[in-house]
């Protein structure tokens, strides 16, 4: 019987450092395991600063490239566009090879009237000459702001219930379009605002007129 119980004995302590050996191969597989993690979020953390100081340098270049853009021959077309504006054009220029010159043009400034403006309204490739910026400029146009005075009123149109209002449109330029002219000018009269007048006519040597058809009671 004792040499049974100590047949078991032996047989129990080399379970145990059967056992044991089994824990402690796991343990150094689950060291290199962690060892392997950490070196991944080592490597990770490596390669988000190498990329964000990466981003930083290139931003940096962009930044110093863009800077070197400019307009060359900015020019105002000769007559107006419509009341109060005219268009502007110059060619984008000092844009390198490697950049697209559409998108240079885009992201370029210009001062026009002692105002900066962030981008143009439009950009025109025109091949081998070159990019050109378009702008719509609205202020500091005073021989495009063109008015109504003098509103001369024709009377009730018949059986309509609307009176008639004419008025001489001023300060039109020669060689402008007087129809765009005439219908943006806008008008105050009779305590009421309009945008443009409901017509445009022009009346030879009259010039150009605006004319209102407006409710009436009286009519």
């Amino acid at each position: 019987l004792r040499r049974a119980w100590d047949k078991e004995i032996r047989g129990h302590e080399a379970t145990r450092r059967a056992w044991a050996s089994e824990v402690a191969a796991h343990e150094m597989i689950r060291v290199g395991w962690e060892e392997e993690r950490l070196q991944l979020v080592r490597d990770r953390e490596e390669w988000l600063r190498e990329k964000h100081g990466e981003e930083t340098r290139r931003k940096a270049e962009d930044e110093r490239v863009r800077a070197g853009f400019g307009w060359e021959s900015l020019r105002a077309e000769e007559h107006c566009l419509r009341h109060g504006a005219r268009q502007y054009s110059a060619r984008i220029s000092n844009v390198p090879r490697v950049y697209d010159p559409v998108q240079a043009c885009t992201e370029t400034a210009v001062e026009i009237h002692g105002r900066k403006i962030a981008s143009p309204s439009w950009c025109e490739d025109r091949g081998c000459n070159g990019v050109y910026g378009h702008w719509t400029v609205d202020y500091s146009e005073p021989t495009c702001v063109t008015h109504f005075d003098a509103f001369k009123d024709k009377g009730c149109i018949s059986e309509t219930g609307l009176r008639r209002i004419e008025s001489r449109l001023e300060n039109l330029q020669a060689g402008d379009n007087w129809r765009d002219m005439c219908s943006s000018t806008p008008a105050n009269f009779r305590h009421l605002h309009f945008e443009s007048p409901g017509m445009c006519e022009h009346w030879g040597k009259y010039g150009v007129w605006g004319i209102w058809e407006i409710e009436d009671r009286e009519c």
